[in-house]
């Protein structure tokens, strides 16, 4: 029988240089090292675990290295492998958000409502509104401490985008855990609080006009072009405006094609009673809406 001859020496050589390279490289950073012996670890657990604490050590050096959500995206990973001691003293293995992971995890948390493509443009600012007055006017206002934003003007010139910056402005600057905020499609979302009214979901109508009257941030995008009725006036728009005018803490971002003294016209149906569209404006006012064009569309 022909004998068989295992390498088991080069394998050996082999093992022996990854353990020491491991070792090697996680003694000599200085920060990885103080940060295990924070932890309560200590050379000889190292030595006799290498292969988890290289692990650990690779999985760190990652997450310094992933500065982006756009990175970890395109690497397709989003978790840190980490070690610690239980309350036994015992090694344990986890999982963590890597970093840039986590700040866009609890950015998203922020959002009830995110009627906008938040994976691309979760750090959308101010300097990417590519029209020069439009961006100007914004942050003019944002440094006058304005809380209501009325932003008008023809399609396609950027009003969707500057709620967003806008959004991404304040959300990023919120301190209390509580505050939230909601960012919503009138078209879309209107359309859904109208079936509510018709269906047997009138508690749950009445939790979201709630919660749209009293959430810190609202957008409201797109504004005067949902399917306009007496439904979405009265039912809808209307108390909404009313509730977030009794709160001057609140702020208000609406976009739209329409100047505030168009909606007397929209908001009059067939019914003939400009009263509530009188009401929208009169809200508005009170609000103290800064109101700032977008422009005309240029062809």
């Amino acid at each position: 029988m022909e004998k068989v001859n295992f390498k088991i020496e080069v394998e050996t050589s082999e093992m022996k240089k990854y353990r020491e390279d491991a070792i090697s490289s996680i003694l000599n950073d200085e920060i990885f090292f103080n940060l295990l012996k924070e932890d309560g670890f200590n050379i000889d657990e190292i030595k006799e675990n290498v292969g988890k604490f290289d692990r650990y050590h690779r999985s760190y050096l990652k997450n310094i290295e992933l500065k982006k959500y756009e990175d970890c995206k395109k690497e397709n990973d989003f978790f840190m492998y980490y070690l610690k001691k239980d309350e036994n003293g015992f090694m344990v293995e986890l999982n963590r958000e890597y970093d840039a992971f986590h700040r866009f995890m609890s950015y998203s948390s922020r959002f009830i409502y995110k009627d906008f493509d938040i994976d691309n443009l979760y750090n959308l600012k101010f300097n990417d509104i590519l029209r020069e007055n439009l961006k100007s006017d914004i942050k003019k206002c944002v440094s006058e401490n304005i809380h209501n934003f009325y932003i008008y003007g023809s399609h396609s010139t950027y009003k969707t985008i500057s709620a967003i910056a806008l959004s991404n402005y304040f959300v990023k600057r919120i301190k209390n855990d509580e505050d939230r905020i909601a960012f919503i499609n009138v078209p879309k979302r209107f359309s859904e609080l109208k079936d509510l009214v018709f269906g047997y979901d009138k508690d749950i109508f009445q939790n979201n006009i709630e919660m749209f009257s009293n959430v810190k941030y609202l957008v409201l995008d797109s504004l005067g072009e949902e399917y306009r009725n007496e439904i979405t006036r009265d039912l809808i728009l209307l108390p909404i405006l009313r509730n977030r005018a009794k709160n001057k803490e609140l702020y208000t971002f609406i976009t739209t094609p329409y100047e505030p003294k168009d909606f007397k016209k929209i908001y009059t149906f067939k019914d003939n009673n400009p009263l509530a569209a009188d009401q929208i404006i009169e809200f508005l006012v009170l609000m103290k809406f800064k109101k700032i064009f977008s422009g005309k569309l240029e062809l």
